[in-house]
């Protein structure tokens, strides 16, 4: 069995490279199509399906809130004073352990630089209940923990040790500083464990909980302490024996427990159990990454079945021309089963080295991908390797096709009509007309390429969409700067704020200034809101909160609907509470009715202050959000310790920006200062993850054009060739060149129109199944929908060009010569 197989793989590789024009294309289609599918399939393995390196994964569970009063906020952290009650009383645990994740400075005891580095504040059983165990030193424990401020050693993560402690293992004992406190490392974690998240920087450290207050900002203090605060991640390990449905229904007498005895704090809240493996890539984000790989796969699959039917096209083409050669085979004995294997072997062999050449391809392509969305993930937070799993896919994929796609070409080349041919000379015609299958796989490839630049162009439509969505302000001439304003008192930031803002004002172009709490188009501060005498019904919600001076927004260009802005009057010491609120918060808790005078308080804050304005609702933190409710407070009722400084500048530009730059580091020579930024740059860093998937689709869809157009000029090149004998006949008997040019351009843009039209009604049905990806852009986008046809069709009218041209060079008296008769 071995010697007939060795043979027949010898025999297609001589016989490859007797066509070597063939051979090229057909590997250079499947090594694209394979290829384009195993990156895609690199970076899902390593996202979403790569396993957490840690003890039995699947008996650890993560615990979320559920608020019913907030279910745009999906599963969201737990509260403190809530983790130690479930600590306590669950019984379906083996243990639960908290983690409150952020970002630390840190400076190692020889004196080097400080850096950030991300970091997390942990209970001492965490490591113990993960499983994991210590490259070097040891991890934390329980006996770490004491009281507030006490347990300062730290664990630093592996990449983190060799990266900028050269993998010492006298790094263990050491005193490394975070946040400017002394810590003790005593030890390092596992290589390739960077915690829960499998999207984490690799570059981490980890500290005991009893030194969260230490290690975070004064204004956290209060929300660590509140009930209704939620500022940690929960997860527990089940216990021998409990069923996951146990541990749910355990959470659900505790949700109830907990509401029972803290109303108004857990009101219509409950908990959810959920898989860490499930949460790995961030528990809201899941469905997102899902559907965004499953969208990945689905237009590189497109790839394939166009490369495979290339395959197959081409496959048909070469049976139909080696035709009487296999009727001589046959008529000399040959028996039918061994003219399939070796057929078969050669679309084997051609889907291996293309195979071969895809893995190569993909090696490169996925790396190339993580690049384009580098700036969307930590530094390594994705490490795509071909791995086993992935190696078996690609492997799975090459063998697959060259068996589905090169079994029917064999088995019609095997069941050649022996006399018939003998009779005819092996001059049959092989036009596309008399082969249904040759011309319903290119209708097929035009198809599939209509769908996947529909798909690409829909994308790029969107992502349009939402670049010149208003944000309800201007834009043009609006940037923003950091700038710090601690101090002792609201007094001094104030001052320290008005002295910024006139050094500014002095700059030549540079029309108003003013400032905020917040960057535009990053995530805000969020506090539950609860107004005086509403209905159940609008009892509380979450609202977003944003500190203001009184020219913040003028300088956005917001002026008040009714009511006022802030004033400076505001700002004095001793003056009423007050808040303006834009209109998404007045519908929200007080519809048809004025807004102006309404009292209401925020959750654990037992000021009451009144509206006094409302503004129109603008986007606050990314583009095409739903209108949210916002309160804007006074600055020194609401203070904070770093300020973003808004500017409305004219002409100037980047030159108005570096004055400004230099006359803030003048006012503030011991800060580090960001340089400003246009707010037209951070609607395009939103963007950045609309622009990275519609950059790939579109290079994929690029990809899929390409191996349609080497597809229907490849079957129409050799369908040509085929016919010599046929087109010498019609020149011998008159036929001019240019009816020849017609009817061999004719022939296949008959089968490029019956794709583009089979791929329209295909583009709008998937469309429609995407359409939760698109932006304020409808899955039937008539832009898209004319375009893209225009242009498959304008480069399929190219690729029937050259071999129609061809076709009109062929002598009468070469194609009817009796040496053009032999064998092809």
């Amino acid at each position: 069995m071995m010697d007939g197989i060795w043979t027949d793989v010898r025999w297609a590789a001589r016989s490859l490279l007797r066509s070597p024009g063939f051979a090229l294309v057909a590997v250079s289609s499947l090594a694209l199509g394979i290829g384009a599918n195993t990156a895609i399939f690199t970076l899902v393995n390593a996202v979403l399906l790569r396993p957490l390196p840690v003890s039995e994964p699947d008996r650890l569970f993560d615990v979320y809130t559920v608020d019913g009063s907030n279910a745009d906020r999906n599963l969201i952290p737990v509260s403190i004073p809530n983790f130690l009650d479930l600590d306590q009383g669950l019984e379906s645990f083996a243990g639960v352990a908290a983690e409150f994740s952020g970002g630390f400075s840190l400076e190692p005891d020889d004196g080097g630089e400080a850096a950030g580095v991300p970091g997390s504040v942990v209970t001492g059983d965490y490591f113990e209940l993960l499983g994991v165990d210590a490259a070097a030193g040891r991890l934390l424990r329980s006996s770490d923990e004491g009281p507030r401020g006490t347990g300062a050693v730290a664990v630093l993560s592996h990449a983190l040790w060799t990266n900028r402690f050269g993998a010492d293992p006298a790094v263990v004992g050491r005193t490394v500083r975070l946040n400017g406190i002394a810590f003790e490392v005593v030890g390092v974690a596992p290589a390739g464990f960077r915690g829960r998240r499998t999207l984490a920087a690799p570059e981490r450290v980890w500290v005991p909980f009893s030194m969260l207050y230490d290690m975070t900002p004064p204004g956290l203090h209060t929300f660590f302490e509140a009930r209704r605060a939620l500022p940690i991640e929960i997860f527990g390990r089940l216990a021998d024996g409990v069923s996951p449905a146990t541990a749910r229904a355990e959470l659900d007498v505790w949700a109830r427990r907990l509401e029972a005895e803290y109303p108004d704090a857990n009101r219509d809240r409950s908990l959810a159990l959920v898989s860490m493996a499930q949460a790995a890539v961030g528990v809201n984000q899941r469905d997102t990454l899902t559907r965004s790989g499953a969208a990945g796969m689905v237009v590189v699959g497109l790839i394939l079945l166009i490369a495979c039917a290339n395959l197959a096209n081409l496959l048909l083409s070469r049976a139909a021309g080696r035709s009487r050669e296999l009727a001589l085979r046959a008529a000399l004995g040959a028996d039918r089963w061994a003219l399939v294997r070796r057929s078969l072997s050669e679309s084997l062999l051609l889907a291996v080295v293309g195979g071969a050449i895809g893995l190569a391809i993909a090696g490169w392509g996925s790396r190339l991908m993580l690049s384009l969305g580098s700036e969307l993930l930590p530094a390594g937070a994705v490490e795509p390797a071909l791995e086993g799993r992935v190696l078996a896919f690609t492997a799975v994929l090459a063998i697959g096709t060259g068996l589905l796609f090169g079994l029917v070409p064999a088995v019609r080349a095997a069941r050649t009509d022996i006399v018939g041919l003998l009779k005819e000379g092996g001059r049959q015609g092989a036009g596309l007309a008399r082969s249904p299958l040759r011309s319903g796989l290119v209708v097929a490839e035009v198809a599939l390429a209509m769908v996947g630049l529909t798909g690409a162009g829909l994308l790029v439509r969107s992502m349009q969409a939402a670049a010149t969505t208003p944000l309800g302000y201007a834009v043009e001439g609006l940037a923003v700067v950091g700038v710090p304003v601690g101090g002792a008192s609201p007094a001094e930031s104030i001052e320290s704020m008005r002295r910024a803002r006139s050094e500014v004002l002095a700059v030549q172009g540079v029309e108003a200034a003013g400032f905020g709490g917040v960057v535009p188009l990053t995530e805000v501060q969020v506090r539950t809101f609860l107004p005086e005498g509403a209905p159940p019904d609008r009892a509380s919600s979450f609202v977003s909160v944003v500190a203001a001076m009184p020219d913040y927004l003028p300088t956005l260009g917001v002026a008040p609907e009714s009511g006022r802005g802030v004033i400076a009057d505001d700002l004095l010491e001793g003056a009423p509470a007050v808040a303006v609120v834009n209109r998404a918060l007045a519908d929200r808790y007080w519809p048809g009715e004025n807004p102006l005078g309404r009292r209401f308080t925020f959750y654990g804050d037992p000021v009451v202050r009144e509206v006094v304005g409302v503004v129109p609702t603008v986007t606050i933190t990314q583009t095409g959000e739903e209108p949210r409710p916002a309160a804007y407070m006074p600055w020194s009722q609401w203070p904070q310790g770093f300020g973003v400084l808004h500017l409305r500048t004219s002409g100037g530009g980047a030159a108005v920006l570096g004055a400004v730059a230099e006359r803030l580091r003048a006012l503030h020579p011991e800060a580090t200062l960001q340089p400003p930024r246009t707010v037209d740059d951070l609607r395009y860093d939103t963007l950045r993850a609309r622009r990275v998937g519609a950059g790939l689709v579109g290079a994929f869809a690029l990809v899929a054009l390409v191996l349609a157009v080497m597809g229907i000029h490849a079957v129409l090149a050799t369908v040509s060739r085929q016919r010599t004998h046929e087109i010498g006949v019609r020149m011998a008997l008159g036929a001019r060149r240019g009816a020849v040019l017609r009817m061999v351009v004719g022939q296949g843009m008959a089968l490029v129109g019956v794709g583009v039209g089979v791929g329209l009604l295909a583009s709008v049905v998937a469309g429609r199944l995407v359409q939760s990806l698109l932006f304020d852009t409808s899955p039937s986008d008539p832009v898209t929908l004319l375009v893209v046809p225009v242009v498959l069709s304008a480069v399929a009218l190219l690729a029937c060009l050259g071999p129609a041209w061809r076709s009109t060079r062929t002598s009468p008296v070469r194609a009817l010569s009796p040496e053009r008769s032999g064998p092809h």
